[in-house]
């Protein structure tokens, strides 16, 4: 299977991907409006809301994620209000985007108008995809940036120099570990793809790189600077101590993230199926020799991410909604080859099939994730876990807590109500990090 170094021009590629993009956004919106609320989503909003009024991560209240997310939700939804509404709308335009990096990554590949429409159905239609990225957590914001460092590994038609691609991989590889830390790990496979990407002025182009991967790297230090030691015991202590699972339960439970990953799970089987699928076709693609999917950066760097979403204990298959995006250029490529061969009609028709079975558990997935909650993880009453149960809520909350503070049970209950939360629960997993590291824990 081999693909051109470069596709034809287009008409009007930019217009063809606006149209993707919009289509893309509408159908993100639906369903991050319809989606049921992840408890996670409460402490983040709410982290942005705290940032908004003047506050930091690590140096004013106990946060157990890379300080870029509430800073740039506060900065991009201030003008509107941080609201649920909002924050996921903006996750939503973030997922559209990524969405439109795929696209763009597929035609720097030599990808022919077939592959750029497999592309475009395949990120519609994952589960893994449509279900973790259009909400506000930290997986939009990674993936996007993610997919922009991946993207600017791969050489534009006809460039003179690789100059911006170099500034643009340091900018988005630092904003996606100043997200996720963990996407430190793959930092060195984006860099070492580009250079063997660079035609000309390497070692030059490698210091633009490697300038503009500090420089992105700045605010993040500079937040964490403010409360080092807060800082290390958020990102690092807090989730080295969350668990009480020894090695050999831990290992078991990576077990069944796995067997849940690949559909024999006890919940997502649709969506395990999907990324089965997608591994059978790299597989298939690889095991024919395709240059394309076996010298690919973006499995490499999907790879890795795999791997340390590993890591941490519990493991849950969520972490690997990054992955997604990179394995889709190459997918489509394989696709759009097995198109375009001889055979045509009964190729096409098992395609054709194929692609709607896929499909068909996507929406499985979609009526679980946004009609039904079963199996959700962190939905046990699906109709208190709506956008409109906790808008409810908060205005519950605005007619009997006008005297001060609140300790809420949740965070994500006080993100649209004008009390304040009391000082230590801003988010829910205070009490626990404060028992496990109260040295770290001080009022802000």
């Amino acid at each position: 299977m081999k693909h051109r170094a470069s596709s034809p021009p287009s008409r009007c590629p930019a217009g063809r991907y606006a149209l993707v993009v919009a289509t893309s956004l509408l159908s993100l919106v639906l369903l991050s409006l319809l989606r049921f609320i992840d408890g996670d989503e409460g402490y983040l909003l709410l982290a942005a809301k705290l940032v908004s009024e003047g506050k930091l991560p690590y140096r004013d209240f106990f946060f157990p994620q890379g300080p870029l997310l509430p800073v740039l939700y506060a900065a991009l939804l201030s003008p509107f209000g941080i609201t649920w509404q909002s924050g996921r709308f903006l996750s939503a335009a973030l997922a559209a985007g990524t969405g439109w990096l795929v696209l763009v990554a597929i035609g720097r590949r030599g990808g022919d108008p077939p592959a750029k429409a497999f592309g475009a159905f395949l990120f519609a239609t994952t589960a893994l995809a449509f279900a973790w990225l259009p909400i506000a957590k930290t997986y939009s914001l990674a993936a996007f940036f993610s997919m922009a460092a991946y993207v600017a590994t791969l050489p534009a038609r006809d460039e003179p120099r690789a100059t911006r691609r170099a500034i643009g991989l340091g900018l988005s590889a630092a904003m996606a570990v100043g997200v996720r830390l963990y996407c430190l790990a793959v930092v060195p496979i984006l860099f070492v793809a580009f250079w063997r990407s660079v035609r000309r002025d390497k070692r030059r182009e490698l210091i633009v790189a490697l300038g503009a991967f500090v420089a992105g790297l700045l605010p993040s230090l500079w937040i964490c600077a403010s409360d080092p030691e807060n800082a290390l015991y958020g990102l690092l202590g807090y989730h080295l101590n969350r668990s009480a699972l020894g090695f050999g339960a831990s290992l078991s439970q990576k077990v069944l993230v796995v067997r849940e990953l690949l559909g024999f799970g006890s919940s997502g089987h649709a969506a395990g199926l999907q990324l089965t699928a997608l591994l059978v076709v790299l597989g298939i693609a690889a095991w024919r020799g395709a240059r394309q999917v076996r010298r690919d950066g973006a499995l490499a760097v999907a790879a890795g991410l795999a791997i340390v979403s590993l890591l941490p204990t519990p493991t849950f298959s969520q972490y690997f909604a990054l992955c997604v995006p990179l394995l889709i250029p190459a997918v489509a490529l394989s696709l759009s080859d097995a198109w375009s061969k001889r055979s045509m009609l009964a190729r096409r028709s098992v395609l054709v099939g194929a692609l709607a079975g896929y499909a068909a558990l996507g929406a499985v997935e979609w009526i679980r994730y946004g009609v039904t909650g079963n199996s959700v993880i962190g939905v046990d009453r699906p109709e208190a876990w709506t956008l409109s149960a906790s808008a409810e809520v908060a205005r519950l909350l605005d007619t009997q807590a006008e005297c001060g503070p609140v300790l809420s049970s949740w965070p994500g209950y006080l993100l649209e109500s004008k009390a304040a939360p009391f000082e230590g629960s801003e988010n829910h997993f205070s009490t626990l990090a404060c028992r496990k590291g109260a040295r770290y824990c001080r009022p802000a």
